[in-house]
């Protein structure tokens, strides 16, 4: 692999570990029974925020706290759940 390549595959690598530490977090609070309140202050998130992006740990008060309201990925949501770019 020449370096160049090794240099783009670091901001890749850092995004689908992002994505997978925000997965795992999605997964401990569903087994907690949190998952779909915001994480700064207990509200509901929104059904169509869930749907958009499965992954938010805030409500829209809080998401501009990091801006995504999980994990800094750029990772777009899709229908059913499939990320897509």
């Amino acid at each position: 692999m020449s370096d160049d390549v090794a240099e783009q595959a670091l901001p890749d690598l850092a995004a689908i570990e992002a994505d997978l530490g925000a997965v795992a977090r999605a997964l401990t609070r569903l087994d907690e029974g949190t998952y779909g309140r915001c994480e700064s202050c207990g509200a509901a998130i929104t059904e169509e925020d869930l749907e958009a992006d499965p992954l938010l740990e805030r409500c829209g008060d809080h998401r501009s706290d990091d801006q995504t309201g999980h994990a800094p990925s750029q990772t777009a949501w899709g229908s059913g759940g499939v990320a897509s770019n």
